[in-house]
């Protein structure tokens, strides 16, 4: 199976929550991007709208939680059957205590370590239920109770059942998480071809193009202390939200002016105010968490089109 990798480099979370920020401004100026481009109509927007609930709806933690539902159910039945076996082990060695080889088809040498693989216990119990099946007759003489007997069979086979779900349910999973990806991928397609659009459309009006940059990582090259911020895009400067007093010093290395602003989530819209650094300048930024007490997200933004911006941080420590 060929593997399907995310085509974006922010998280999930940030991707969902712009897709419906930049869609509400998409809905708004759709009689311009319509205009632009006769192919974008409400029918992207109501796709963009499908694309997002369903990867909400089919989220990796939920199916990971139900993976754990099938483990622990399997787990269950192995407990299940352990002491079932244990009892037919019993029975076993009664009727066959002077034919050492019949006994050896019950498995009473080989469980101890049988029981540490899902896989081969399952094979071990059906094994164990066909031989009950073949000398059923000699266990019933040796005391073990007819409906015992049924009852280890029936739960023998809830167990191969179980088994096979869980291992079914491994690809299963493997296939939702592609699906999954592959939305998530259409949706970062389409905020990418809007961002293009808004481009052109507000080429001298950032104030109506800022709502559709989209949110990227930032990057460093090999060999530099500088952070790179891709063109037309916004980054998160640090990796750990800011929750208590800090100072950097900021200095813009690149050639384009550099925006930043503090926010509670990557992927919200930004702000009316910025706090710009020019080319070649260098400012000293005290930051702390957000006025409503909530960690803040510091974030960078490049609104350059043509060029990347970089800028350096230097920590200053009072």
């Amino acid at each position: 199976m060929k593997q399907i990798t995310r085509n974006f480099n922010i998280a999930d979370a940030d991707l969902l929550h712009y897709a419906r920020v930049m869609q509400s401004f998409y809905v708004q100026d759709l009689p311009l991007f319509s205009g632009f481009d006769h192919n974008l109509s409400v029918q992207q927007s109501n796709d963009l709208s499908q694309w997002v609930s369903d990867v909400i709806l089919s989220t990796d933690e939920s199916t990971r939680a139900e993976l754990v539902g099938h483990t622990e159910e399997l787990k269950q039945q192995m407990e299940v059957c352990t002491t079932l076996f244990k009892k037919v082990r019993y029975f076993a060695r009664r009727a066959f205590a002077n034919k050492p080889v019949t006994l050896l088809k019950f498995g009473v040498s080989r469980f101890a370590a049988i029981k540490r693989s899902q896989v081969k216990f399952a094979q071990f119990m059906e094994n164990i239920a066909t031989v009950v099946n073949q000398y059923r007759s000699h266990l019933v003489s040796a005391g073990a109770p007819n409906p015992f007997l049924d009852d280890f069979i029936a739960a023998t086979n809830l167990l191969i059942t179980l088994n096979k779900t869980q291992d079914e349910f491994k690809f299963i999973r493997i296939d939702r998480t592609a699906t999954r990806i592959e939305k998530l991928n259409a949706i970062w397609a389409f905020l990418q071809r809007i961002e293009e659009v808004a481009g052109f459309l507000f080429i001298q009006n950032f104030a109506k193009r800022r709502p559709y940059i989209l949110p990227r990582r930032r990057f460093k090259k090999q060999g530099s202390p500088q952070i790179f911020v891709p063109r037309s895009s916004k980054v998160q400067v640090l990796d750990d939200k800011i929750v208590s007093p800090i100072t950097y010093e900021v200095k813009n290395t690149g050639k384009e002016r550099l925006g930043f602003f503090l926010t509670e989530q990557l992927g919200n819209a930004l702000p009316e105010t910025l706090t710009w650094v020019s080319a070649g300048e260098s400012i000293t930024l005290t930051l702390d968490a957000l006025p409503n007490g909530a960690p803040a997200v510091w974030v960078v933004l490049n609104q350059s089109m043509n060029h990347e911006g970089s800028f350096e941080l230097k920590p200053i420590h009072h």
